[in-house]
């Protein structure tokens, strides 16, 4: 990690310690890895909708972390200056419904055994499958060190808003 690329280095809250610590003691990839879907109905312009998660992030420096702990008395969140999340686009409109389901419970399952490196992995993902012509099936994977339920209706309610 480039020390031009750090905005700040934060200690850990006791609730990501707890975190931190469980992830290394089981490294099961599922581990706290959460995964959120919705439909979305209407026109999707992707140029908004990266630019809204990207707002988002820039906006709040959880999203931009990392979490270290090597070579370190105490583990530490590293708070990056850029760090967009990783976006996806796939259309899969032409499949019937049966297989477009499966598609997307493949990747859900992918996604999940995929987990997150702490320290160096973008720690939220968001994956958007075109069903239909003006449907969308939205995927959005973070581990729960980024967000715990109640900071998550927030920026839920930021991210709603901007797409407004």
């Amino acid at each position: 990690m480039d020390k031009s690329s750090i905005e700040d280095i934060c200690p850990l809250s006791p609730m990501q310690d707890g975190f931190l610590f469980q992830s290394l003691y089981d490294p099961d990839p599922e581990a706290y890895f959460v995964q959120m879907s919705f439909r979305f109905r209407g026109e999707l312009r992707q140029d908004a909708f990266q630019r809204t998660w990207r707002l988002l992030s820039d906006r709040h420096g959880a999203l931009r972390s990392a979490f270290i702990h090597e070579g370190l008395g105490r583990p530490a969140q590293v708070v990056l200056k850029t760090r967009p999340p990783e976006i996806t686009f796939t259309s899969i409109e032409r499949l019937a419904p049966d297989e477009q389901r499966r598609r997307i419970d493949r990747f859900k399952q992918q996604d999940r055994r995929r987990g997150f490196d702490l320290a160096r992995d973008v720690l939220m993902r968001i994956a958007v499958f075109q069903v239909q012509p003006d449907e969308h099936h939205v995927l959005w994977s973070f581990h729960h060190i980024l967000l715990d339920g109640w900071s998550m209706s927030i920026r839920s309610e930021e991210h709603t808003s901007e797409l407004q």
